[in-house]
């Protein structure tokens, strides 16, 4: 299990040993998630055309099962997914200034996904994108914890610039 970092310096710095063959996202991922109780991360591929076109590609945290039912069913379903897709590249945001969480709270995608994966929190920030495609990378929490997330979507603005070099160099 992978340690968390105390800083988004020693995670930028995980983002170039990446470009460099020396770590993997999968341990980016690990090492996210463990900044958080119960961390979860995701990096997401989003049709922004057509929405069920989208998946999961890397998790960290999850369950194979969860993963599997997200990328057949419910990543039709996921509220944060549109409005991320309209927002700058590189900038961290929570789950409630993507979408009103009073609205969430209604939604199938909440009560029949993220409460059973004990999901009560997010913080995301787009990657990139193309004509057809949003990519992203989410943190997600088990505990409602607004400075938690908050901290969360800093520090993925804090990785944004990086992460999306990282990006335009994959693709």
């Amino acid at each position: 299990m992978a340690s968390a970092c105390e800083t988004t310096d020693e995670l930028i710095d995980l983002i170039y040993a990446i470009l460099l063959g020396e770590a993997s996202w999968q341990q980016f991922l690990d090492t996210l998630a463990a900044g958080m109780p119960n961390g979860k991360t995701v990096m997401v591929m989003h049709g922004i055309t057509d929405p069920g076109e989208g998946y999961v590609p890397l998790s960290a945290g999850f369950d194979e099962k969860a993963i599997e039912t997200y990328n057949a069913h419910y990543v039709d379903l996921n509220v944060w997914q549109p409005p991320l897709t309209r927002q700058k590249a590189g900038m961290g945001f929570t789950d409630d200034e993507l979408f009103p969480s009073e609205e969430l709270v209604k939604s199938e995608f909440f009560n029949d996904y993220l409460i059973p994966n004990e999901i009560h929190m997010m913080a995301c920030a787009k990657i990139g994108s193309d004509r057809r495609y949003s990519f992203s990378v989410a943190a997600l929490g088990a505990r409602a914890d607004t400075r938690l997330k908050a901290e969360m979507a800093d520090r993925l603005t804090g990785l944004g610039p990086h992460l999306k070099r990282a990006f335009d160099f994959h693709r």
